[in-house]
C-alpha cells in the first residue's frame, strides 16, 4: 500500500473547569423553628406568619378550613410528641444558622464545573482513483468534581453526573462517472450517562 494512499489523523481534547464558592446567603431552619417553635415566623411586615394543623381540617360551609397549630396554648408552636421523626432526623443533619433570624442566615458554600476528554482516530484509503474508504472512531469522557452546596454537612452533598459517548462512521465513496457518484455511510453513536453521590469518595467514575 502506497503511502500516498492511506492517511490517519489522531487528536485528543482535555477541557478542566472548576470554580469556586459562590458569594451570597441562603436560609435553613432556625433552631427553635426545629424544636417545633414557628412563633417567630413572621412576614415583612412583622405579623406571624400562621400555621394550621392539619388534624383539624374541616368542611364549612363548603370550604376546608383549618385551626391555627398550637401547643399548650401557644400558637404557631407543634408539640414534640407530633414531630415526625423523619423530618427530626434531617433537622438535625443541617448545619446550624451563622446569622440571626429566619431568612438568609447561613453563608452559601459550594464547587462546581467539568472535565471533558475527547479522542479522535480517523483513516482515509484511497483504494484507486474511482474508490475511497473513510472510517472514524471517537470516545467522549466528562464528569463533574464532587457537587458541594448550597449549605455544608451531608444534605449539601449533591449527585455528580457522569458521562460516555463513543461514536463511529464508516463510509465509502465510489465514482461511477464524472458526474455520478455513490456514497455510503455507516455510523453510530452510543452514549452512557451515570449519576453517584459524592458522599461515597468517588471523583473520577472514568479512572
Amino acid at each position: 500500500m502506497a503511502a500516498t494512499k492511506i492517511f490517519f489523523f489522531f487528536s485528543y481534547e482535555d477541557s478542566r473547569f472548576k470554580s469556586g464558592a459562590p458569594s451570597g446567603l441562603t436560609s435553613v431552619p432556625t433552631v427553635a423553628m426545629r424544636n417545633g417553635d414557628f412563633t417567630g415566623w413572621v412576614d415583612a411586615g412583622g405579623k406571624q406568619i400562621p400555621i394550621y394543623d392539619p388534624a383539624t381540617t374541616q368542611v364549612v360551609n363548603g370550604q376546608v378550613v383549618r385551626q391555627q397549630i398550637s401547643c399548650n396554648g401557644a400558637l404557631n408552636v407543634i408539640c414534640p410528641d407530633r414531630i415526625d421523626p423523619t423530618a427530626k432526623l434531617l433537622m438535625g443533619l443541617l448545619p446550624p444558622p451563622e446569622l440571626p433570624g429566619p431568612y438568609n442566615n447561613i453563608l452559601q458554600v459550594g464547587s462546581s464545573g467539568q472535565t471533558q476528554r475527547v479522542w479522535s482516530v480517523k483513516m482515509d484509503w484511497n483504494q484507486s482513483s474511482k474508490s475511497r474508504f473513510s472510517g472514524m472512531l471517537s470516545r467522549e469522557l466528562y464528569f463533574n468534581p464532587p457537587a458541594i452546596g448550597p449549605i455544608p454537612g451531608p444534605l449539601g452533598n449533591n449527585f455528580t453526573t457522569s458521562g460516555v459517548s463513543d461514536y463511529f462512521r464508516f463510509s465509502h465513496d465510489y465514482t461511477l462517472t464524472p458526474t455520478f457518484l455513490n456514497h455510503f455511510v455507516f455510523g453510530g453513536n452510543w452514549t452512557r450517562y451515570l449519576e453517584f453521590s459524592s458522599i461515597h469518595g468517588r471523583t473520577d467514575p472514568m479512572r
